[in-house]
């Protein structure tokens, strides 16, 4: 998203170093991080003791919730969905390595996470009714409904969740100027 590179240029410019994207899916990122392809992630990464133990944090920088959105008067389905427990026992739409298949089977009794590489790939399988709800970040949501995406929040949220850069263990040069 473009807040995401507005932060990591003002970042470079505060640390005095030179700034370059790599573009991957989200499930390499860790793995890039550790192997030293890059270093640092800023990707609205959530903090989970699973990756603290792989990596380190920043402190967080932005504090969101996890929500569930379906298909806005959706005409195909058998019902309107407007809360979380009509999703029970359903299909739910997770971005392959992030923490929303967690939250989904935490929080949604019988949920069955469907696991996709992009969210581009997951708002098409909720268009098509291959699941019943997709899994995101409150900000990811609010893009893609400016994108004009005809999706809705479905109450309650599920889970407040923390952004934060990721660093290398072993990038101790970049950890201390952070």
């Amino acid at each position: 998203m473009g807040s995401d590179i507005d932060l990591a240029k003002r970042l470079g410019e505060y640390l005095e170093r030179d700034v370059e994207f790599e573009t991957m899916g989200f499930a390499q990122l860790v793995v890039a991080l550790q192997m030293g392809k890059i270093d640092m992630i800023i990707s609205n990464l959530n903090i989970t003791p699973e990756r603290a133990k792989l990596i380190d944090f920043s402190n967080p920088y932005a504090i969101t919730t996890v929500v569930p959105l379906v298909i806005k008067n959706n005409v195909s389905a058998a019902e309107d969905i407007n809360s979380v427990e009509q999703l029970e026992g359903g299909q739910v739409g997770v971005l392959v390595g992030a923490v929303y298949d967690v939250v989904a089977t935490q929080t949604i009794p019988n949920s069955i996470p469907v696991y996709y590489n992009t969210n581009t790939d997951v708002v098409i399988a909720l268009e098509q009714d291959k699941i019943k709800a997709l899994i995101t970040d409150e900000p990811i949501a609010r893009y893609m409904k400016i994108l004009g995406k005809n999706i809705e929040a479905v109450q309650p949220q599920l889970k407040n969740s923390n952004y934060a850069y990721a660093i290398s263990k072993d990038n101790l040069t970049l950890r201390d100027e952070f």
